[in-house]
């Protein structure tokens, strides 16, 4: 966690440009049966002994329990650990934390995780002509797969100019990557999501900016309500390591304040989620 004048925390939505394989895939099982074409093979997903290509190092004490939560293991019980056809092209935090299917150009079926790499097996979708049936080409072709991690996660600076994450992150999937001829063609897409530890809804002459206060007979409906829907308190929380059941909502209904002994945690809620709490405030 990493603190500046301002007191704020920073945690990073971390969208690697790719994570360069170091061996070809070992191709497991080729299907063309006339109904079915894909590929599954065996692959380096992530080294986590160096430091990458966009200066971040992910310790492999930290990652093991990432890839052993619940959430991971459910996708992979179920075969629905997809991996997208690059990372998304947005600023959108929401966007980046979910899968779009129609975009899904592969599964992975297991991983084999220790403290230098995580390893899987990986299927091509077959999608009749879309994504995933060109990936299945090209890797018959010869061409060698690569992967880029998405996920949530605090990061500290080091003393050589690079960054290492300080936490557990809550992983997304790995996305499929091209990689490209030369290392300048890499661009970082990380997404910094800050969470403010002050009052953020204060402007600079300290004239608070107000809308219908929230009375003690809805507040609770209001916050049960933004615990249950808002994904980025859930996502705050589990980054953070701190409990959601002391959360409070400000009363302009932007925030959600997150206590935690002596830190105090102003977490930005989704214009959607503000939105129907204003209009369920409206029809009181």
């Amino acid at each position: 966690m990493r603190y500046n004048d301002k007191q704020e925390v920073n945690v990073f939505m971390i969208m690697e440009d790719m994570e360069v394989p170091s061996k070809a895939p070992e191709i497991k099982n080729v299907v063309n049966d006339g109904n079915l074409f894909f590929v599954e093979f065996y692959t380096v997903l992530q080294d986590f002994l160096r430091v990458n290509r966009n200066r971040r190092l992910y310790p492999g004490k930290l990652m093991i329990p990432a890839f052993q939560a619940e959430h991971i293991q459910e996708l992979l019980r179920n075969q629905s650990l997809f991996c997208e056809a690059g990372h998304p092209d947005t600023d959108e935090i929401k966007r980046c934390l979910t899968i779009d299917p129609k975009n899904i150009c592969a599964c992975i079926l297991n991983m084999d995780t220790d403290e230098r790499y995580n390893k899987g097996t990986v299927r091509t979708i077959d999608d009749g002509g879309g994504v995933g049936t060109k990936m299945t080409k090209l890797i018959l072709q010869g061409t060698t797969p690569a992967f880029s991690l998405r996920a949530l996660s605090k990061l500290k600076a080091r003393s050589d100019g690079s960054s290492e994450i300080t936490n557990i992150p809550h992983i997304v999937t790995y996305d499929w990557v091209i990689l490209p001829s030369h290392k300048e063609a890499y661009m970082d897409r990380t997404k910094e999501v800050k969470i403010i530890n002050k009052n953020p809804y204060t402007g600079k002459n300290n004239t608070a900016v107000m809308v219908k206060p929230i009375t003690e007979s809805n507040l609770q409906d209001i916050e049960l309500f933004v615990k249950e829907e808002s994904n980025a308190i859930r996502i705050a929380s589990n980054a953070l390591n701190v409990c959601k059941e002391g959360l409070i909502v400000t009363d302009d209904y932007k925030y959600a304040i997150i206590k935690e002994g002596n830190k105090t945690f102003h977490v930005p809620i989704e214009q959607v989620i503000t939105r129907e709490i204003t209009n369920y405030m409206a029809n009181l």
